[in-house]
């Protein structure tokens, strides 16, 4: 493991493209210590000092580096030995290298000034079918007796228990909204659970029909449908419908994005558009086209599409830009870019998703060549 480590952090230091396994593997050896973070990130920039064309001679590097060793105390050198005890020799230079770096350059650090961006939490709006607003949030327990259910909302999660006895007006529905840098978990009448995403909206009746259970979803959530196979549960996302009786699934269709991507983890679900449909396996994704109406499918991996409802997002040779545009319903910020080709670096790894928006930069910034710049709450990307 030690070597292999090695091995990881000398590829990625050298600009080599890792495997999404491998960085996982680096991700999760920082994660152990905010030092690993900052002295890996420390390592990189000096090594970049001394890049020789396109390709770092470590040895050489080391060899630099001894030469200034002597300043720098023993204990120093023995105190990061014994943290990071590699136990090859070249991975015992490299963590002195570390020693060096971590004291030469301490001064280097974010501004103190710089405002603390923090991840999304649970919020959102209620809207119930009377037309009343009732805004949720972490530690808010409240319960709201409504013709036709109750609406109890404890420990960040909604839960509606419809009154199938009561008379309702037809074509009622209960709305919830999530904004900006907001999520939410529902549990609906029949006990199917939602899980909400920033800037997404699901609408659902007071009491389902007798015939099917039917939703409009607007932004991104993940289902965990109860089976009932006289009532199919159909979620609606603009001209898609999407049609099962028990399952789990995620649907993204943000406006912006002009395609509702369906991703299936396990079940079988029908993908419905006006003139095509598709019935997915577990491990497909359907990508339905708003403008051309086409509607592809492809084996994906899901976690990389589902993890954000576990506290982790995964990428996989992922766009910037899309990737930022992740960023910026989570963390409530705007996002500028330098150059357009800047927006088209692509990134694989694993960030955590309730962590300050700085660490999330720091991590992008530690496998490519661009830098971030914050104002307030807006984000400029730039070329290193």
């Amino acid at each position: 493991m030690q070597d292999r480590v090695w091995e990881i952090i000398s590829a990625k230091i050298n600009g080599e493209l890792l495997s999404l396994s491998e960085e996982e593997e680096l991700l999760q050896w920082m994660d152990e210590s905010p030092d690993r973070r900052l002295l890996f990130h420390r390592l990189e920039k000096y090594y970049r000092a001394c890049r020789a064309e396109s390709k770092i001679d470590v040895d050489a590097a080391y060899e630099k580096y001894l030469a200034g060793l002597s300043k720098v105390k023993k204990r120093r050198q023995e105190r990061l030995y014994r943290y990071v005890s590699f136990a090859a020799a070249v991975v015992v230079a490299i963590v002195f290298t570390f020693a060096g770096l971590y004291w030469d350059y301490r001064g280097d650090v974010e501004p103190k000034d710089i405002l603390a961006i923090r991840a999304g939490e649970s919020k959102a709006l209620l809207t119930m079918a009377s037309g009343v607003e009732v805004p949720l949030s972490a530690g808010k327990s409240i319960t709201l007796q409504e013709q036709g259910g109750i609406i109890n909302n404890e420990n960040e999660i909604l839960v509606y228990t419809a009154d199938t006895l009561s008379f309702v007006k037809e074509e009622a529905f209960h709305t919830v909204k999530i904004p900006r840098g907001g999520e939410y978990r529902l549990i609906l009448e029949d006990g199917t659970k939602v899980w909400l995403n920033a800037e997404s909206r699901l609408v659902f009746p007071v009491v389902f029909a007798a015939d099917q259970r039917r939703v409009v979803l607007e932004g991104e959530g993940f289902f965990e449908v109860v089976k009932d196979s006289k009532r199919p549960f159909i979620v609606t996302s603009g001209e898609l419908n999407v049609r099962v009786l028990g399952t789990s699934f995620n649907i993204t269709a943000y406006e912006d994005l002009h395609q509702v991507v369906t991703t299936l983890v396990e079940g079988v679900v029908r993908v419905e558009g006006e003139h095509v449909e598709k019935v997915l396996k577990p491990g497909e994704q359907a990508i339905f086209t708003v403008q051309s109406k086409q509607l592809e499918v492809q084996q994906v991996d899901v976690r990389l599409y589902t993890s954000w409802k576990d506290g982790y997002y995964m990428f996989e040779k992922e766009r910037l830009e899309d990737i930022m545009n992740t960023l910026a319903r989570w963390y409530d910020v705007d996002v500028f870019y330098e150059t357009n080709a800047v927006r088209d670096v692509r990134f694989s790894g694993r960030v955590k998703r309730y962590g300050e928006i700085l660490e999330f930069l720091e991590t992008i910034k530690l496998t490519q060549d661009v830098d971030f710049k914050i104002k307030d709450r807006t984000v400029f990307v730039t070329n290193k």
